[in-house]
């Protein structure tokens, strides 16, 4: 049983603080466990590293730092077309790793296919911009997966080395872009046949200006977050990747050239061994979309601390301390009703 005589009320302590508190306090019997992680990937799904490396999910440890992303998703007007939600790519650490067995699905999209857990959830949308958090279960053929790119793997042929190290000499990376610049001739000719070869779009700024006598051209990789860290990733110019970050670090998770898939279809594939992944920011990427992991702490917490906003945020399914899933899984899987949480002001369908 919790020794609950310790636990801060309202106002004492942070309330974000809390989940830590809880989670010392809550033991499970010998033969069983406190919760289970319901947001499992397939041991074989590969993870987005910040070294720019993608691992499988099954080799993925604890203290591994991964591409995660804000996980809460709120929306507000002023933003582009419509409402977006400004959630921005950040750095994330693994906390906790575990292999289960759980029911699996295979999601097709556009854009590739990925199997995860049935309860796996993904950042998706229908229509517009609002975004939010979706079982893998539950996607539907309008479904809008935000994507990032397909994995990739490290360029070892010559001309891989021969860009990184053209790229070394003559790239450079700012808050929103790769690029390089590079005088006409030769080696700028066989570099631009070189990235069409290898699939990088890159575009002209510029008519080019004349610089010791010569004209000198500049480009850019246009293609979206994801291309350009697929760039850095795969070629690995050891001075650009030291600043890797700029690329990605509080940028929004989606833009206007970023990709977008599109569900094709659902399908169980039966029951087999997952990877639960916990990260300190709640998110990662796996074979390139967006994920989600939690754990049960933050609905404990709001009812525990007395704290209704807590409560409330869970039964919205809003993800911003750790989980929204404690009520399901201690009342078998089913939501809460309003009415059942008292002394709380809010109708049922909200």
């Amino acid at each position: 049983d919790p020794n609950l005589q310790n636990l801060p009320r309202p106002n004492q302590k942070d309330v974000n603080d809390l989940a830590n508190i809880i989670r010392n306090l809550i033991i499970a019997r010998e033969d069983s466990i406190l919760y289970a992680r319901d947001f499992c990937v397939d041991p074989s799904a590969k993870v987005l590293k910040l070294d720019l490396t993608w691992s499988n999910a099954e080799d993925i440890k604890i203290g591994d730092e991964v591409l995660g992303f804000d996980e809460e998703f709120y929306q507000h007007k002023g933003i582009g077309k419509g409402q977006r939600s400004p959630n921005k790519f950040r750095r994330a650490v693994v906390t906790s790793v575990a292999r289960i067995k759980k029911s699996k699905v295979k999601v097709k999209t556009t854009l590739g296919e990925t199997i995860v857990s049935g309860d796996h959830k993904f950042v998706a949308r229908k229509g517009g911009y609002e975004r939010k958090w979706v079982a893998a279960k539950e996607l539907k053929t309008n479904h809008i997966l935000p994507f990032l790119s397909s994995p990739w793997e490290t360029d070892i042929t010559r001309e891989g080395g021969y860009l990184a190290g053209f790229l070394d000499g003559e790239g450079y990376i700012s808050k929103t872009n790769v690029g390089f610049g590079q005088n006409e001739g030769t080696v700028l000719s066989h570099v631009l046949a070189t990235l069409k070869e290898k699939g990088i779009t890159v575009t002209q700024h510029g008519r080019g200006q004349k610089f010791k006598n010569k004209i000198q051209f500049r480009y850019a990789c246009v293609s979206g977050v994801g291309e350009q860290l697929k760039l850095l990733g795969a070629i690995r110019p050891v001075r650009l990747l030291d600043k890797s970050h700029l690329i990605w670090d509080n940028r929004q998770i989606s833009g206007p050239k970023s990709k977008l898939a599109k569900v094709l279809s659902v399908e169980c594939v039966g029951t087999g061994d997952v990877i639960a992944i916990e990260t300190t920011t709640g998110s990662y990427i796996s074979d390139g979309f967006l994920s989600h992991n939690c754990g049960i702490e933050a609905v404990l917490t709001g009812y525990f601390a007395l704290d209704p906003k807590y409560i409330r945020l869970a039964k919205r399914d809003v993800h911003s301390y750790y989980t929204v899933y404690a009520l399901y899984e201690l009342e078998g899987g089913a939501r809460i009703k309003g009415a059942d949480l008292p002394d709380l002001d809010w109708p049922d369908d909200r």
